[in-house]
């Protein structure tokens, strides 16, 4: 098959099989950028994202040139962070500088069994002092500045650490979403930030482009629970820095390594990921009309989770992948269609016949967002799932239908569904107004575990038990193991709309 340049986009391919058929790969994250700088060959054009960090002899540090966003990463970490986004008609930058010791960085080339990230990053041992490192990496379109505190050197009070921050003269905005701004920031009074917003730098206009670099919410994790946290804004001395406080509970509480984190990206997000309920009875949870808990961030998000605590209350998740698939023509006709993923078993407490998973068509929101109202939106109860034989059963799961979490491995693979007549009509081509959030050519896909499918809470399962399912998501760093659309079709005559007038580059 050979590549169609002028059909490339941020998100997609599309081939030409040669036969009359045009075969189209819609991931839910970019795997494009738009070349506006000319920089390599001097052709303006979209052309593949490279995460390959390279060293700046002159300016002393590693960064990368092929991507919506041009990070740099300085030898030292007492030295400023740059993030300066490209994404469509924005050019403007964001620094950061650790208030730290000065420790030299040193480039990490990551393992398969990394658990950092995928792609090389940069670490600077002890920064923060004995036990405690100041790591920089990449998600899929965000630059992570993250301090990581070694089981064995928290402390038993809370725990702070300071970053000057130095904004590019735009507005700076706090925000559920660029749909829902709160206020903007004075930039000049020091204040507590209401952490569960994100903040939006930049001068907005009317013409449809992202005009915001965003910093997301700030949280802390360890090895088992994720919680927001308090983040001071201070101007001081002429200097504005961000103060970010780990709570005295979270770190007495709290299992093996602790991570903070400042999360810097150049577009809204693709809206994957999970929103899930959790300690509730079942029907209550199963029926919950806003979950307690929406991750658009996170790499790996469990999917279709089931879960009894001991009090007798469930965990439920469901996952969402919202696909721009606005470039496929609106008059062409769809005759195939699979969704790619890559997924591993985490737990299987409960070997009957419920533990399985299948595809559901999504409603939810917005497409570059989750929030916990979105948990209804996921699939119709007891409903069909876009694939043959899909009237609910015990028994008897036609596993290319259904397949059974039981059935993976413990490590990472990749896995499809093959979408039948009703998957098919879920695909929203150019033009055709989506289910999320009312935008034109966008599919929005879903999956949910069995007894969540059947409203069926398990019958032998114990207490602390669980069912659970990680699937990468469009935040995975990397393209390899991406969810994405692959869908097959002839053209007729309508038109396709493309991100620009230029075309893609031949690589």
């Amino acid at each position: 098959m050979k590549e169609i340049l002028n059909k490339r986009n941020y998100n997609s391919k599309t081939f030409d099989n040669g036969n009359g058929y045009f075969t189209h790969k819609a991931h839910v994250g970019h795997i494009h950028y738009f070349n506006k700088l000319g920089i390599g060959d001097g052709e303006k054009c979209f052309r593949q994202i490279d995460w390959t960090l390279n060293w700046d002899e002159k300016k002393r540090g590693w960064g990368f040139q092929f991507h919506s966003f041009h990070p740099f990463l300085p030898e030292y970490s007492d030295g400023w962070v740059e993030f300066r986004d490209l994404y469509q008609d924005k050019d403007q930058t964001i620094k950061f500088k650790a208030v730290c010791n000065k420790v030299k960085g040193r480039l990490v080339i990551p393992k398969e069994d990394d658990k950092i990230s995928k792609s090389n990053y940069v670490i600077y041992d002890d920064a923060f002092g004995k036990g405690i490192d100041y790591i920089l990496y990449f998600s899929r379109s965000a630059l992570k500045k993250v301090v990581r505190i070694k089981d064995g050197y928290k402390k038993s009070d809370d725990m702070t650490f300071d970053f000057e921050i130095d904004f590019p003269n735009k507005d700076i905005k706090r925000a559920y979403s660029k749909e829902d701004i709160k206020y903007i920031l004075d930039k000049t009074e020091s204040k507590l930030f209401d952490t569960n917003k994100q903040t939006l730098i930049g001068n907005e206009k009317d013409d449809g482009n992202e005009w915001h670099t965003y910093l997301r919410g700030f949280v802390c994790w360890d090895n088992e629970t994720l919680q927001t946290i308090n983040v001071d804004y201070i101007v001081e001395n002429g200097k504005t820095f961000l103060r970010k406080i780990i709570d005295k509970d979270f770190l007495n509480n709290s299992k093996g390594d602790v991570f903070t984190d400042t999360t810097t990206s150049y577009f809204a997000g693709a809206g994957d990921g999970r929103v899930k309920t959790y300690w509730l009875p079942w029907a209550t949870a199963y029926n919950d009309t806003e979950g307690n808990d929406a991750n658009a961030s996170e790499t790996e998000p469990m999917i279709g989770a089931q879960y009894w605590s001991a009090g007798g209350n469930f965990w439920i998740s469901r996952a969402f992948f919202p696909i721009n698939t606005g470039a496929i023509p609106s008059a062409a006709t769809i005759s195939a269609a699979t969704f790619n993923y890559t997924a591993k078993i985490s737990n299987q407490d409960e070997a009957t016949g419920y533990a399985w998973y299948t595809l559901v068509e999504t409603y939810q929101a917005a497409n570059n967002a989750l929030v916990g109202a979105d948990f209804i939106d996921c699939g119709s109860d007891n409903g069909t799932a876009g694939r043959a034989n899909q009237t609910p059963t015990v028994e008897g799961i036609d596993s290319g239908d259904r397949r059974l979490i039981g059935g993976h491995t413990a490590s990472y693979a990749h896995y499809s569904f093959s979408l039948n007549a009703t998957g098919l009509g879920w695909i929203k081509k150019n033009g055709e107004t989506s289910k999320l959030g009312g935008d034109t050519g966008w599919t929005g896909i879903g999956m949910r575990e069995g007894h969540d499918i059947l409203s069926t809470p398990s019958p032998t399962i114990s207490p602390n038990e669980r069912i659970t399912l990680y699937v990468y998501n469009s935040e995975q760093d990397g393209t390899d193991n991406d969810p994405y659309l692959e869908v097959t079709y002839t053209e007729g005559g309508g038109g396709v709309a493309n991100n620009s007038p230029f075309f893609g580059c031949n690589f």
